[in-house]
């Protein structure tokens, strides 16, 4: 999540390109502020970890302590389909377990090309635009 979500969501020349955006994901980056805002303490990176463990934990208590135990499965998509097929009665399916939204595929889809070349374009002007002012007042053309 710190290399996918948080990192579009932080990025400050997100905030240039905000009007830009369309209602749906104009609201998203609201929700998600407000995520991260809220539930992480306003700093993902030194809270997030902490906040999901505790979280986690919260659950487990929550679901032994009504004696639940047994109803609840700890898994990690990257166990593949047996735990999950086990835990449900189910026969595992032909095929490797699903492996999706990786960083890459994350950054393809929820970042597009045209996202990333406003934000080059931007990213260049905010570099270009102060050196051109300072060159056209050391030589005085200002």
């Amino acid at each position: 999540m710190l290399h996918t979500i948080y990192a579009w969501q932080s990025d400050p020349l997100n905030r240039i390109i905000d009007p830009f955006l369309s209602k749906h994901r104009y609201a998203l980056r609201k929700l998600l502020d407000y995520i991260f805002l809220q539930f992480f303490y306003g700093n993902f990176p030194l809270y997030g970890k902490r906040v999901f463990e505790e979280h986690n934990q919260m659950v487990r208590d929550l679901t032994e302590g009504r004696g639940n135990g047994e109803r609840l499965l700890v898994f990690e998509a990257r166990e593949g389909w047996v735990p999950l097929c086990k835990f449900l009665g189910k026969d595992v399916p032909e095929g490797e377990y699903p492996r999706l939204h990786d960083t890459k595929e994350f950054r393809s889809h929820l970042i597009p090309e045209r996202y990333l070349r406003v934000k080059r374009v931007v990213g260049m002007m905010v570099v270009i635009v102060p050196v051109l002012i300072g060159w056209g007042l050391w030589r005085g053309r200002f």
